[in-house]
């Protein structure tokens, strides 16, 4: 164990107690701590062995307020120790398993994931595994992506992933060894989001009617050419369609 990673786990015994774990297998451990002095303070432990950390060094202090903020890191061995800001709100996941939302709802949301991407896009990163599990809607109603254990920068040398990431139906195609992984591939994605969170269907089986359903077409392309090409084009005709339908 590196000199780092006994800093951030001695920090947390001495000034922090274990809330919640979310997950421990053995490829991660995910923990929730709650601060001993201000009981409105959590911040969360992950332990992965997938880490990226040159997507780390990028995002370390970076504020956005649809992503988890990451306050520190340290890679020791074949584990990458993050510590990171703790969501409080419900997994988009849970909503979506007890209803379908409104249009406007979904809407609302999917632009909220649109500023998270534009803001790791800009910086050449792209998440792949955009799903509702790995978004919280939080206490003012808005989404927040998080799980940036998967994401990865954009080379200009790779045609393809070092591994085929990404969840079934969900995934775009090229995330199955085709190409390398591109911002249109969060596009696809969060395509298929929208459409669930809506019709609670894969736009494989259905997609709404009118401008809506054009726009979700449009994501989930399966030639990424034909995709919106950023997020700013994307969030852009989801703005105008949700000013057409107040």
């Amino acid at each position: 164990m590196n000199e780092r990673y006994r800093y951030i786990l001695s920090t947390l015994e001495k000034e922090y107690t274990v809330d919640t774990v979310f997950r421990e297998n053995e490829n991660s451990r995910i923990v929730s701590y709650l601060s001993n002095e201000n009981e409105s303070n959590r911040i969360v432990l992950i332990v992965t062995r997938t880490g990226n950390e040159s997507v780390l060094k990028k995002l370390i202090g970076e504020e956005n307020g649809f992503l988890p903020q990451i306050y520190d890191y340290c890679v020791d061995g074949d584990e990458t120790v993050i510590l990171e800001q703790f969501i409080t709100g419900c997994r988009l996941s849970d909503i979506m398993a007890q209803k379908s939302l409104s249009k406007g709802q979904a809407v609302s949301y999917a632009i909220n994931i649109c500023s998270a991407l534009d803001f790791l896009h800009k910086k050449r990163i792209v998440h792949r595994d955009i799903k509702p599990s790995n978004v919280i809607i939080n206490t003012d109603d808005e989404a927040v992506l998080i799980d940036l254990q998967t994401a990865r920068n954009i080379s200009d040398e790779r045609n393809t992933d070092t591994n085929n990431l990404g969840t079934v139906g969900y995934a775009a195609p090229e995330q199955f060894g085709i190409v390398q992984s591109m911002p249109t591939t969060d596009i696809y994605a969060l395509g298929v989001m929208l459409n669930e969170m809506v019709l609670g269907e894969h736009p494989s089986v259905r997609i709404p009617d009118g401008r809506l359903g054009k726009i979700v077409e449009k994501c989930t392309h399966t030639q990424m050419s034909k995709r919106y090409q950023n997020v700013g084009q994307l969030k852009k005709d989801l703005i105008k369609y949700k000013k057409l339908h107040r």
